[in-house]
């Protein structure tokens, strides 16, 4: 299996997350590269621990003039 020469950017790291990219976009060097660097599984990890955060908010209170 070949890896990337580079780190994973936000955006791929997202798109994973967030499953907008299928297991054929994402490529084998993607997926090797992940599961071989700490920098990039700690990225996704935050990523992760951020969209915990913001789905655990109350939903915003809008004013009643709010179209």
């Amino acid at each position: 299996m070949s890896k990337l020469d580079r780190h994973l950017t936000t955006e791929e790291l997202s798109a994973l997350l967030d499953n907008h990219l299928a297991q054929e976009e994402v490529g084998e060097d993607s997926r090797g590269h992940l599961a071989d660097c700490q920098q990039c599984q700690q990225e996704l990890a935050d990523l992760k621990q951020t969209v915990h955060l913001l789905r655990a908010l109350p939903p915003p209170t809008l004013p009643r003039s709010f179209v």
